[in-house]
C-alpha cells in the first residue's frame, strides 16, 4: 500500500488553505510523500482545463520526484448504461497525447477513452472493440504507450494502443486459467496476471508478462507468456482452501519481487493471504 496525499485538501472548498496545483505538489514531496491523488475537477485538474495543465503537472511532478497514481473523478465523462465500471488507466492517443481508459464489466460490458485532440476534448465509448466482454482490470505500460486489459468473462488480454484496443483474433485467450487482475512492474519490464486457483494439487493462477521479450504469432496456441503459478498453494505454508483468490499485487521499488494479497471468504468465515515473491536470478529484495 502505498500513502497518497489528496489534493482536495488544498483545494479551500471548505474554507482552508488553498495551493494550486504547481504548489501542491512538492508541498507533498515535502511532507515525505511519493505518490498524490490529483482533484479531477476545478480548482485542480478540470477535464475543461486538462489541455493546458498537462505539461505543467508533467513537469511539477518530474521535479518533485512524485508519481501520480490517483485521479479523483467528479465528472461524468460518459455513462454506459447499466454497467459498472471497474478500472482506468492513464494511456496515450495515437498522436501520443494523454488520455484516460475506463474499462466496465459489472452487469454489462464497456470502455470509454476520454482524451483531447488538437485541443478539444472527446469521449470514445468502445474504441475498436465493441465486444470484449466483461473486463475487470486495466494497467498501462509506464509512460502511456499502451494499456493491458483483463477481461474475466472470456479470459482474454486485450491491448490498447494508439487508440484503439486490438480484435478478438489478436487478443491471448487463457482458456484454463481463472484470470481477472494484472500489475506492471513500476519500471514496466514485467507484469503479472492473477487471480483464482485451480487445480489437483492446488495452485494460486499466476502469470508472467514481459515487455521486451513478447512475442504472440497465435493469439490462441502461441504467446510468450510464462506460467510462475503457485505450486502446492493448499499446503503448508499457504495452506489456501479451493476457491481462494488473490486479489493484488504490489512490485518492491528497486528490486524484482513484490509481495501478492488475496483470500477467501464463504459461510465457514474468512481466511487472508499474504505471499511474497522474489524472480529468481534478478534484483534480490532483501528480507
Amino acid at each position: 500500500m502505498t500513502p497518497c496525499l489528496f489534493s482536495i485538501s488544498y483545494a479551500g472548498l471548505w474554507g482552508q488553505a488553498v495551493l494550486k496545483l504547481a504548489d501542491f505538489i512538492p508541498h507533498a514531496a515535502k511532507l515525505g510523500f511519493e505518490s498524490v491523488m490529483i482533484a479531477g475537477k476545478r480548482p485542480h485538474l478540470s477535464p475543461l482545463d486538462a489541455t493546458e495543465q498537462m505539461e505543467p503537472l508533467k513537469a511539477a511532478l518530474t521535479a518533485a520526484n512524485v508519481r501520480c497514481d490517483v485521479l479523483g473523478a467528479y465528472t461524468n465523462l460518459a455513462q454506459p448504461v447499466g454497467v459498472g465500471c471497474e478500472d482506468l488507466a492513464f494511456v496515450n492517443n495515437e498522436f501520443g497525447d494523454p488520455g484516460i481508459l475506463v474499462v466496465c464489466g459489472t452487469n454489462g460490458e464497456g470502455a470509454f477513452y476520454y482524451t483531447w485532440v488538437a485541443g478539444i476534448p472527446e469521449v470514445r465509448v468502445d474504441p475498436g472493440n465493441n465486444n470484449m466482454g466483461n473486463t475487470s482490470a486495466v494497467q498501462a505500460y509506464p509512460g502511456g504507450d499502451y494499456a493491458l486489459i483483463m477481461g474475466w468473462s472470456g479470459r482474454h488480454l486485450w491491448r490498447f494502443q494508439d487508440g484503439l484496443i486490438n480484435t478478438f483474433n489478436d487478443a491471448p485467450w487463457f482458456q484454463r486459467s481463472d484470470v481477472y487482475a494484472l500489475r506492471f512492474q513500476q519500471e514496466g519490464q514485467r507484469a503479472l496476471i492473477f487471480g483464482g486457483s485451480f487445480g489437483n494439487p492446488l495452485r494460486g493462477i499466476l502469470i508472467e508478462y514481459r515487455h521486451d521479450l513478447y512475442r504472440c504469432p497465435n493469439p490462441f496456441a502461441d504467446c510468450d507468456f510464462t506460467d510462475v503459478s503457485i505450486p502446492n498453494f493448499g499446503a503448508a505454508p499457504f495452506a489456501a482452501a479451493s476457491g481462494t483468490r488473490l486479489n493484488d499485487a504490489g512490485f518492491r521499488p528497486g528490486c524484482d519481487g513484490g509481495v501478492l494479497v488475496g483470500g477467501k471468504t464463504d459461510f465457514n468465515g474468512s481466511t487472508a493471504q499474504l505471499v511474497k515473491f522474489q524472480i529468481q536470478g534478478a534484483r534480490d529484495c532483501g528480507p
